[in-house]
């Protein structure tokens, strides 16, 4: 999940993919072996997306009111520590596409390989890259990065960031946040209006032309400004994703909204029908900020996870005063959650990117305030 860096950057952001000849997909998990500059994307239609699971009107969790958020005592216990050899990416050095800052890497394991996809930027540009571990702690960059860039046209003109993947049969879904011509908020930072999706059947690409898959909301609304991609998860309903999004960027009054879709490309965001006053007439949060301290300024959720104990999510929690706190909550639907009575579980200044759970350990992906790298943490959720 991208978070707002307090740095002020002059220039504007413009940057265009260059096409070339295609070839062949690489063989994971040797990650340094360079292909040759991938091919002009192509164009994305529906039925390149694996079908997702039919929906079963009886298992889609009823629309009820918004939840007001509570600290419940969980019969849990939290047990996280960073790693001692971080950061376990760094930015590029000068002069490389990412030698600026690296942040927001979401990481995905298939077949003993941990993928990460992370957003890199240079002064002048911005994109995606990709890199890969066989531990989950220590990552090698692709030389194929970045792996997808913004071509100077449509919804994601200017600018990809806070990219979630995932794997449906051998097909890789790559949703982003996507910036258009004119979208700069508060730092200068690629966040824009909308969540693109692109596909490819390979993780360096080639990846199709963007698509443009869900929305922020309407004037006033409390998802009007930014909206970001966390987690897509597929369930026996299809597909759900969660995301991040505000209504204004200079307040950072980020909260976590989560939609539904049967294919991966047609979305419908959860609205509780009892809300139909603006900021909650379209659509309504699934986590909002408080009521304690640590978290009363935003929520923006970095990870949620469908496991045996349940639904969980991770998430990210700011004041006034210190940003970039890790939460934790749970919830029986993935709708109506509690957040851990003793949180924040790890502390300040590494802002929550991503969480996946391999076996009893969670391992927790962050970027520091500086964005000058990727760091993890490791850890076990003791349930009774």
């Amino acid at each position: 999940m991208h978070t707002r860096y307090f740095v002020l950057v002059t220039g504007i952001l413009l940057v265009a993919c260059s096409g070339a000849a295609e070839s062949p997909p690489t063989a994971l998990p040797e990650p340094t072996t360079p292909p040759e500059p991938t091919s002009t994307p192509t164009e994305l239609v529906a039925t390149e997306i694996p079908p997702s699971p039919s929906p079963s009107p009886s298992d889609t969790p009823p629309a009820t009111p918004t939840q007001i958020p509570t600290e419940t005592p969980l019969p849990i216990q939290l047990n996280f520590t960073w790693y001692e050899n971080n950061p376990i990416l760094e930015k590029g050095a000068s002069g490389e596409w990412d030698y600026w800052r690296v942040w927001d890497g979401k990481v995905v394991l298939i077949d003993d390989v941990y993928h990460m996809f992370y957003t890199g930027m240079a002064e002048d540009s911005v994109g995606i890259g990709y890199a890969v571990s066989a531990d989950g702690l220590a990552y090698t960059k692709h030389d194929a990065n970045p792996i997808f860039q913004p071509d100077g046209e449509g919804f994601d003109a200017i600018g990809f960031s806070g990219v979630t993947s995932l794997l449906v049969e051998d097909t890789w879904m790559l949703f982003y946040n996507a910036s258009a011509a004119g979208e700069r908020y508060g730092w200068n930072l690629p966040e824009g209006s909308s969540i693109g999706l692109t596909t490819a059947a390979d993780p360096t690409g080639p990846w199709t032309t963007g698509q443009l898959v869900l929305r922020a909301g309407g004037n006033g609304e409390w998802d009007s400004g930014v909206i970001l991609p966390a987690s897509v998860i597929i369930t026996e309903d299809g597909y759900r994703m969660y995301y991040s999004a505000e209504s204004d960027p200079v307040d950072y009054d980020y909260m976590c909204g989560m939609a539904t879709s049967p294919d991966g490309i047609t979305w419908t965001k959860y609205d509780d029908p009892s809300t139909t006053e603006a900021p909650f007439a379209e659509s309504d949060p699934v986590l909002q900020p408080g009521p304690s301290a640590w978290d009363r300024f935003g929520v923006p959720c970095s990870s949620v996870l469908k496991t045996d104990t349940g639904w969980e999510m991770f998430y990210d929690g700011w004041d006034p005063n210190t940003p970039c706190s890790h939460g934790y909550a749970s919830s029986p639907d993935g709708i109506h959650w509690s957040k851990y009575q003793d949180n924040p579980i790890l502390g300040r200044e590494r802002c929550p990117s991503s969480a996946i759970k391999v076996g009893s350990t969670y391992y927790l992906y962050s970027h520091d305030w500086d964005s000058a790298g990727m760091f993890a943490a490791t850890g076990t959720i003791d349930q009774p």
